[in-house]
């Protein structure tokens, strides 16, 4: 998926385009980069560390370039933990927000096996544990580096909307 603060292509299947679009939305952000900060008294160029520091901490945004191609910004571990228990038929928390660059760490408490499934998984939001890696006792982790709204389910004790649910509300 890149490396942690970089921005990731996600190319449709259009003919031709994925380059130009790369290039657009690339140009785009550079000139966007070199517009922002500075004293008035450079060149209008950036240095590099400049350059850096906004493509690492620059707000998440998704940008469209033709009708087939995202880009998504991603954000780096930022050291937070937030810790949800499956118990017996529920998860506790069940619903958290955190801020993008979080780990989200769910422990199994309770006597029964469980799974972590992700509903609406995307190429890009691949997560989740089956129940052969969670048993009473065990853990799994996941940092959530881009924002959005990321449902999931214990397929043992739920279906999607009801019984063992839960949802990580990711923000910028």
């Amino acid at each position: 998926m890149g490396q942690p603060g970089s921005v990731v292509p996600m190319w449709g299947t259009g003919t031709g385009t994925g380059r130009r679009a790369w290039v657009a939305v690339t140009s785009t952000l550079v000139l966007l980069a070199t517009g922002c900060g500075g004293d008035g008294s450079s060149t209008g160029a950036a240095p590099a560390t400049e350059l850096a520091a906004t493509a690492s901490t620059a707000q998440a945004a998704t940008a469209s370039v033709g009708p087939t191609t995202t880009v998504l910004v991603t954000y780096p571990p930022n050291g937070q933990v937030v810790e949800v228990q499956a118990l017996d038929n529920r998860f506790r928390v069940e619903d958290i927000t955190v801020e993008a660059g979080t780990e989200v760490r769910w422990t199994n408490v309770g006597r029964n096996q469980h799974n972590v499934v992700a509903i609406a998984r995307t190429a890009a939001d691949v997560w989740g544990v089956e129940d052969v890696d969670f048993q009473p006792g065990q853990s799994y982790s996941h940092v959530f580096d881009h924002p959005g709204v990321f449902e999931y389910v214990c397929t043992i004790h739920g279906v999607e909307g009801v019984g063992m649910i839960g949802s990580v509300t990711v923000t910028g």
